[in-house]
């Protein structure tokens, strides 16, 4: 948001924690102020800081997959492929140019 910049560092802070728990192979934190300007020298210092604490000091970097074994991503992993089955099986049995047909499902 202009009206708050600052409020971005922690926006992005957060963002950049999830892609890296999510294992992301690349990562890019946006500056605080770039949402209304070209970042200020001070901004893209604190985004490359960001991401520089995230990997030497967070620790995070140091595991394969820290979210590995939580309950929680598990259960939130079986319930996104229960549903992608359920729409899958759905598309099937309506066959595709019928599905097709429906609107919204694409067909190979």
């Amino acid at each position: 948001m202009a009206q708050q910049p600052m409020n971005n560092i922690v926006r992005t802070t957060m963002q950049a924690l999830a892609a890296v728990l999510g294992g992301t192979q690349s990562l890019h934190t946006n500056s605080f102020d770039e949402t209304y300007a070209l970042p200020t020298e001070d901004a893209a210092t604190i985004a490359l800081r960001t991401q520089q604490i995230i990997a030497e000091e967070s620790g995070i970097a140091a595991v394969a997959d820290p979210l590995g074994g939580s309950y929680f991503i598990e259960a939130l992993t079986n319930q996104v492929e229960e549903e992608a089955w359920r729409y899958i099986n759905r598309v099937d049995a309506m066959g595709r140019h019928r599905a097709r047909g429906r609107g919204g499902v694409p067909a190979a």
